[in-house]
């Protein structure tokens, strides 16, 4: 029988991480069990800090004859209340002498929770201990109790996820989209979980998508199209990176496709490279464009091209080449044949890439652009532009699913 010690201060946060473990690990059995058992535990933890000798050892006989070492493992809260003067769950578990494997829980996002996991580093904790952003564990949502659940399995049992066909560690996946029908489709098509929880972040708006095989995976929607305004792609990327340093971003959406005799609505167009189209010097004589084409992230290319050439997803066709980007909403048809003159190797070009490009490259994260053809630039209002854009991006959607699902990153 697996066994899992749980330290959390707060009564409330005790039972309801309480009830996630007796609800998924039936089999296991956890201490504290009940409110009794709780308060025992968090006196006496407090009394290993009492200046009075015998209130101390009185603790520290109650905390032996426990034998924590003997447990598969801890959950630990790292904000310990105030009582402890300084205490947090690393020190608690340094000065019990544990040395089973630990996983804890803080409040902390960003460059704080960063300080977290150095401060185990630092301690060459590494091995023993991972650290786990803690949401709002009274409003626990479905996507962080599995994240919850993966970890116990994965670190304190050490068992293989078999989902997974190894033990790949958990990658932070930011999916970034800038229109409500592409929101609302990420939603459906990939959460498929009712309504994701809501992480409020400085300046923006996280939405909480929950696990697919080792993607952890977060959804940023853009309030404003393009790249360059001030809640556009790129200072919103930048943002979010910033406080949940993720490890791939990947930008999802409608694009207009530049291949019209060669595509077809619906096709999806997956960014090998990607070239901002807005910065050039015009002269008298030519153009000459300043750009810079990067290409996509190693690992992400690798994985979604894996899939296009397993032909795993036979809904429509996949094309990988180069994206262009600018600020231009495009419904003009001699617009859309100076881009194709311009950059003739061009598969698809949309609003949002340039932030994407830049804001990761500037942070060393690794980035892809994956859209669906609805349009070719011009004729936007036909009557079918909505069933389109539907289309577009519902096939985007379950192809890039599809990828996590069967490849992980």
């Amino acid at each position: 029988m697996k066994k899992i010690f749980l330290f959390e201060d707060d009564i409330q946060d005790f039972n309801r991480i309480l009830q996630v473990l007796k609800s998924n690990f039936t089999e296991a059995l956890v201490f504290p069990a009940n409110d009794i058992e709780f308060e025992k535990l968090r006196v006496n933890i407090n009394n290993l800090f009492c200046p009075k000798a015998l209130i101390k050892e009185e603790a520290e006989q109650y905390i032996n004859s426990l034998e924590i070492n003997g447990y598969d493992g801890i959950i630990l809260d790292y904000e310990l209340n105030e009582t402890f003067d300084g205490i947090n769950g690393i020190t608690l578990y340094k000065r019990l002498g544990l040395n089973i494997k630990a996983l804890i829980l803080t409040k902390y996002i960003g460059d704080e929770f960063e300080k977290i996991k150095e401060e185990i580093s630092k301690d060459s904790l590494s091995n023993q201990i991972i650290a786990e952003q803690k949401g709002n564990i009274q409003s626990l949502s479905k996507s962080q109790e599995q994240t919850y659940i993966r970890h116990i399995n994965s670190h304190i049992y050490d068992l293989r996820d078999d989902s997974m066909g190894d033990s790949s560690p958990l990658k932070d996946v930011l999916i970034v989209v800038a229109t409500d029908i592409e929101v609302t489709t990420v939603i459906e098509r990939i959460f498929n979980n009712g309504e994701p929880a809501v992480i409020p972040i400085d300046k923006t708006v996280l939405f909480d998508l929950g696990t697919i095989k080792n993607c952890n995976l977060k959804l940023l929607k853009l309030v404003d199209m393009g790249s360059k305004k001030v809640s556009g792609s790129t200072l919103s990327i930048y943002d979010a990176i910033k406080a949940f340093h993720f490890d791939y971003v990947i930008m999802l959406g409608i694009a207009y496709g530049l291949k019209k005799k060669n595509q077809q609505i619906g096709n999806i167009l997956i960014s090998r490279e990607l070239e901002d189209f807005d910065s050039a010097k015009f002269t008298e004589k030519q153009v000459i464009h300043r750009g810079h084409r990067i290409p996509a992230g190693t690992t992400l290319l690798s994985r979604f091209d894996a899939l296009r050439t397993l032909g795993s997803y036979k809904d429509t066709n996949i094309e990988l080449g180069l994206f262009i980007s600018g600020e231009i909403l495009s419904d003009n048809e001699e617009f859309v044949k100076y881009l194709q003159a311009e950059y003739p190797d061009a598969i698809g070009a949309e609003m949002e890439g340039t932030g994407l490009q830049s804001s990761c490259h500037r942070e060393g994260v690794e980035w892809i652009l994956i859209k669906g053809i609805c349009d070719w630039g011009y004729e936007k209002q036909a009557e079918d532009k909505e069933a389109n854009q539907k289309i577009a991006i519902s096939n985007v959607c379950d192809f890039v699913k599809m990828t996590f699902e069967k490849l992980g990153l």
